[in-house]
């Protein structure tokens, strides 16, 4: 549904779905509801139109204009078929579906009204006094099909679609006078507050791009008020006609909060703007674990009966529509709580939801992008820098050789069909995994994606006529791994590579992984007017342009720190570095003293930034475990910290760029790791051979935890204690609070510690990725396309990551704070060149003069 000076357009297929539907949510249900869905426009389309000969008229563009109250409503679509014998006509509703097309007794209600529109529409248009309404089922896998007509006057058509618009017009006249008003407030708004050096700037550029229909990118320091300064002359675009829908995409839960922040400070100023904030379903239901159907949950039982009531009021009475909003209201009206929040978005003028939400192929939000359609939207990608590793995952898809078996073992006494299907799929993978060593690029997956489709169509059957719960759960998950795994083969081209791995699980799997995702993100923006991509971290820009748009029509704009450099330290140490062929107890204790000494010299909080959790407990367990605070019933981290690792280092043994980026579990490994057996599992332990470099820093032992209170970031937290751990940085202390988090995880990026909430970052390495198959594959990809494949599959990203957590430091004008960098490689020319313009002032420092710079610079402030 959408709003376009004083005409709202609605599609046939959303008009007809909105007013009509009744019942209960069932997701049960996968044969004619959500299959027909998924595959609508497709290949059987195609094939029946091209058997029904030349006198049948395939995909008719059909409108009809209905006159209200100072505006209009178009309602448009295309009908699948229409044939025509003289003064006769049938309209032709084509669904492909994968059920047993001999159990319907009568088309479903749905599909026929779809037909009815059409037929009253093209009846009018041909001056018909009768037309013939046919609803065609065809199986999918059969390809058997099935017919249900019915024959109506076009009177009896109007009379019918009248009824259905006299239901729709409240909600039509509601988007019309919503829209005045909005546009309305938008001419009189101002900016909130006076405009930062370069912010004023900033907002004209975004409001030209969103004028002239193009996309811009955006570079800009943390803190300078990007929110604000793209939602603002975004409001502004669409007060003047270029666009309708505003959607602001974020990468991270705690970043949504700042896109609510700015409309609800302009809603002060007088903006009259409905925003919703899309959750995800897990976070919104009301369920311990969502199971959408009638029998387990009761606000999906008759939700189509309310949702319509309950949607109704929100818009009316309310403007910032966030996550608790929506649940007050949903148990208020007993609806499912996640589809009521996607039923809301028709009928707001903002967005702010997830990057899946728009690009994510499953998930995408099929009411605004189903089938190529376009809109008047405007996009505001938050932190664009990670839209890059997300698309990548987005658009790749994984099969795994042992859930191939485990589907059969659950499936083996209850379907001998489809357990043929699955052992045909698995002596495929069987003979790739005899074909592959370690991993291995295939040109191609022809002979396993045909065993697939194969499976996938008898696999489609079993669940919908399997109505037990022995193994369901397991086999939907399974289901869904086939079907996405089919779906994105449909993508590969030459930003693609497949390829097979034994992994470190010992499990075999072939992937097709998306290495460039420029394409399929250009699609999706596509079907929006503009977009604005920002970030404080989007360097180099060519990087970020080579796989997000590389038009050459694109803005870019570059903004300086509007903030005293002389408030900010940024120091780099020579004498420290995170490269494997360095890490020892000695190394480990150089990069504590540093934390002691910047702790010890100026009272206040502080954040390290460690590679791995792996590395950072290495740390740790050089500092009093009585100082140190972890989540609660977090005990993952205590275990990691007993692993026992033989810490002996030879150099040859690895290059200087691998990091580890495990999970807590992990044992640290690299090439020429000695394999070991016990009782039939093999795990993989490092042999380090030990430098004789001598023990400089042995006198520290008894000195390391005083005046310092150490707080450690758990693996996997809650909501509650992420807001819990960054409580601990409002307390007041007689001591120095150093919080240890991972480069990369929750709160590199997305917090806002502003003023002496936080006055340091302590940055351990360079952010570089560990070396595996993925990133080998990438950098062979970049190299291939003759760009610098190290660079942009490591370098890059890893720079990424730590300029994300130095950003934590300065947040306003009146912040104050140090960014100690701990590696030496930040001195080399190649890592200079990616720092950001406000980092010219990067002084050397070592273990011996640290202390004296930072003396200096706080003795100044």
């Amino acid at each position: 549904m959408e709003m376009k000076g004083k005409q709202i357009r609605v599609s046939v297929r959303n008009l007809v779905e909105f007013v009509l539907r009744s019942g209960d949510i069932d997701n049960r249900r996968t044969a004619i509801d959500q299959k027909e869905a998924m595959l609508a426009g497709g290949r059987i389309h195609r094939k029946i139109q091209k058997k029904m000969g030349s006198g049948y008229q395939s995909e008719v563009v059909l409108k009809c204009t209905v006159e209200e109250d100072g505006f209009e409503i178009l309602v448009e679509g295309r009908a699948d078929g229409i044939i025509r014998e003289g003064n006769r006509a049938t309209i032709d509703e084509i669904k492909g579906v994968y059920m047993d097309i001999g159990e319907l007794e009568e088309a479903v209600q749905i599909h026929l009204a779809q037909a009815m529109c059409y037929g009253y529409f093209y009846g009018s248009q041909e001056n018909l006094d009768e037309l013939t309404i046919q609803v065609t089922y065809c199986n999918l896998d059969t390809e058997e099909i099935r017919r249900f007509q019915v024959i109506k006057t076009t009177e009896e058509l109007k009379e019918w679609f009248m009824g259905l618009i006299h239901e729709y017009v409240k909600w039509a006249r509601y988007l019309h006078h919503n829209a005045k008003r909005r546009d309305e407030s938008l001419k009189e708004l101002e900016f909130p507050f006076p405009y930062r050096e370069g912010q004023r700037e900033l907002a004209v550029s975004v409001y030209r791009t969103e004028a002239r229909r193009r996309k811009l990118f955006i570079q800009a320091p943390t803190g300078i008020g990007k929110t604000l300064s793209t939602v603002f002359p975004s409001l502004k675009a669409i007060g003047e006609g270029h666009g309708d829908k505003l959607f602001y995409l974020t990468a991270k839960t705690i970043t949504r909060g700042v896109a609510e922040e700015a409309f609800a400070i302009l809603r002060e100023r007088g903006l009259y703007f409905r925003s919703v904030t899309i959750t995800a379903k897990d976070k919104l239901c009301f369920l311990d674990k969502p199971e959408c159907n009638p029998d387990a949950c009761p606000y999906a039982k008759g939700h189509f009966d309310r949702v319509n009531d309950a949607v109704y009021e929100i818009v009316h009475k309310e403007f910032g529509i966030t996550r608790d909003v929506i649940l007050r209201y949903a148990e208020k009206f007993q609806v499912c709580p996640f589809e009521f929040c996607l039923d809301i978005s028709s009928f707001v003028d903002g967005i702010i939801c997830d990057y899946n939400y728009v690009f994510d192929p499953d998930v995408r939000l099929k009411r605004y992008f189903a089938d190529g359609a376009k809109g008047e939207y405007i996009f505001l990608i938050d932190e664009a820098h990670n839209l890059v590793p997300r698309a990548r995952e987005m658009y790749s898809a994984a099969l795994i050789k042992e859930d191939v078996l485990a589907a059969k073992r659950l499936v083996k006494e209850k379907s001998a069909g489809l357990t043929k299907q699955l052992e045909r799929v698995n002596k495929i993978l069987l003979e790739m995994k005899r074909d592959s060593e370690g991993w291995q690029i295939l040109p191609d997956a022809d002979h396993l994606v045909t065993a697939l489709t194969s499976l996938f169509s008898v696999l489609e059957k079993f669940m919908d006529d399997y109505k037990g719960n022995d193994g369901r759960e397991e086999l939907l998950d399974f289901y869904f791994c086939v079907r996405n795994f089919l779906n994105i083969y449909e993508r590969v081209d030459e930003h693609y590579r497949i390829y097979t791995e034994l992994t470190e699980y010992g499990n075999f799997m072939i992937k097709l992984l998306c290495v460039n995702p420029i394409v399929h993100i250009g699609e999706c923006l596509a079907q929006g007017n503009s977009t604005v991509f920002f970030s404080a971290t989007l360097l180099p820009i060519r990087y970020y342009r080579q796989l997000l748009s590389n038009d050459e029509e694109d803005y870019t704009v570059y903004v300086n720190s509007p903030f005293p450099q002389e408030n900010r330290l940024l120091l780099a140490a020579t004498d420290v570095t995170s490269r494997y062929t360095r890490r020892n107890r000695a190394e480990y204790k150089k990069i504590l003293e540093y934390i002691r000494q910047a702790a010890e010299v100026k009272k206040g909080n502080y954040i390290v930034f460690f590679p791995s959790y792996q590395y950072m407990n290495r740390v740790l367990e050089l500092v009093d475990s009585r100082r140190i605070l972890r989540p609660d019933g977090d005990d993952e981290l205590m275990a990691e910290a007993e692993l026992t690792v033989d810490t002996r280092w030879k150099s040859s043994d690895f290059t200087d760029f691998v990091q580890v980026e495990q999970s807590v579990f992990d044992t640290e490994k690299g090439s020429g790791a000695e394999e070991t057996q016990d009782g039939g599992e093999q795990d993989t332990v490092l042999i380090l051979e030990q430098t004789d470099e001598p023990d400089q820093t042995a006198s520290m032992d008894n000195q390391m935890e005083d005046g310092i209170e150490w707080l450690v970031q758990g693996n996997r937290m809650s909501d509650s204690e992420r807001e819990d751990f960054l409580k601990e940085f409002e307390k007041e202390r007689d001591h120095s609070l150093v919080a240890c988090c991972v480069m990369g995880g929750l709160f590199s990026e997305g917090i806002d510690l502003k003023e002496e909430r936080l006055i340091g970052a302590i940055i351990v390495g360079t952010g570089l990725p560990m070396v595996c198959t993925e990133q080998e594959i990438l950098k062979g990809y970049f190299d291939e396309e003759e760009q610098e494949g190290f660079a942009f599959s490591y370098q890059y990203p890893g720079m990424n990551k730590v300029m994300q957590a130095a950003g934590r430091v300065i947040r306003t004008a009146a912040d104050k704070g140090i960014i100690l960098l701990l590696d030496d490689r930040f001195l080399r020319n190649d890592y200079r060149e990616l720092f950001p313009r406000e980092w010219s002032d990067c002084s050397r420092v070592t273990l011996r003069t640290v202390r004296k710079k930072l003396e200096e610079f706080w003795s100044r402030r």
